[in-house]
């Protein structure tokens, strides 16, 4: 599997699908500044090498209007608006994402809400000119899973009191980050067999929570790279308030994802979540000496690094 191949035309496809979704007006220079150039594509990349692994066929990846394409698009464009609105000053407050000025600081705020209002229901539509007969149970579960008692009842948690106690923490990243990558995963396996398998649906959903899990705490534990950490962050990062359950946790979803890969043969999937495991290692590894200064127990890294080392080996 070719990741960097992938991500180029999981690119092209979005820029295609932007030009479907956006007015022709003014305000479509907002839409494509939140959304290009995009990040990792890890969310759309989790449904292509999904995809792959049940159904073994990569020629629908070239053409923009297959299911499988107009998912992966809509599952980034959807992940676009969170991150709008993530960064807008009644929330996280943030001047900057991805090296570059947030929507809000660059167009305003009413301009950043509206972006990312329009986003959220092209998202919707995109996914409703999928040609499936699982495109109505598609919609309804990420509906359900990114709606009120999902992605967004996480947002609620990171944004109330409520945080404190590593369960608050630990079901907030839950319903933040593992929701949408739960969506990614299941989506594509709807759509990737004619017969799916309850159990195996089952043990993906479970797989999508503990990649979700690992994929914060280790986006937590990269944020320590900076010398100064902000009072948010302080408040809800794991690792600064609860070290031992942390790392217990991320092994815990480490060993899980290990066993589920293996068990439904996810090569391609595998392929994906090492590319990013490594990245995570660099990263950490070069910011250790700074990370260090904001652990309480700085022996806890070796054995982190140690743990990615090895499900990336396996």
């Amino acid at each position: 599997m070719n990741i960097v191949k992938l991500r180029a035309n999981l690119e092209k496809n979005l820029i295609l699908h932007l030009d479907l979704i956006s007015p022709n007006n003014e305000f479509k220079k907002i839409y494509t500044y939140a959304l290009l150039p995009p990040g990792k594509l890890f969310r759309p990349l989790l449904a292509l090498s999904i995809h792959l692994d049940f159904a073994h066929n990569n020629l629908e990846f070239f053409n923009p209007n297959e299911p499988v394409s107009l998912l992966a698009s809509a599952l980034e464009i959807h992940h676009a608006y969170t991150l709008i609105h993530d960064d807008l000053p009644s929330m996280d407050n943030d001047d900057y994402r991805r090296g570059k000025l947030s929507t809000h600081k660059k167009y305003g705020q009413w301009q950043a809400i509206l972006a990312g209002d329009g986003l959220l229901n092209a998202s919707y539509y995109l996914l409703s000119c999928i040609d499936s007969p699982q495109t109505p149970k598609i919609i309804k579960i990420i509906s359900h899973f990114l709606g009120p008692k999902g992605l967004i009842d996480g947002q609620v948690i990171d944004l109330s009191e409520n945080k404190k106690l590593f369960p608050h923490i630990l079901k907030m990243h839950e319903l933040k980050t593992s929701r949408l990558i739960q969506c990614a995963i299941m989506a594509s396996y709807l759509l990737s067999t004619d017969k799916p398998n309850w159990r195996t649906f089952i043990d993906l959903l479970q797989l999508g929570k503990h990649l979700g899990i690992v994929f914060q705490f280790l986006d937590d534990l990269s944020e320590l790279n900076c010398k100064k950490i902000s009072k948010h962050e302080s408040n809800i990062n794991p690792w600064l308030n609860y070290l031992e359950p942390s790392y217990n946790y991320l092994q815990k979803s480490l060993d899980t994802i290990h066993h589920l890969t293996r068990k439904h043969h996810l090569d391609c999937f595998r392929s994906v979540i090492n590319e990013y495991l490594h990245k995570n290692q660099k990263i950490i590894s070069d910011g250790q000496l700074v990370i260090e200064t904001h652990l309480k127990n700085q022996n806890i890294l070796m054995p982190i690094m140690n743990r990615l080392d090895i499900i990336s080996k396996a």
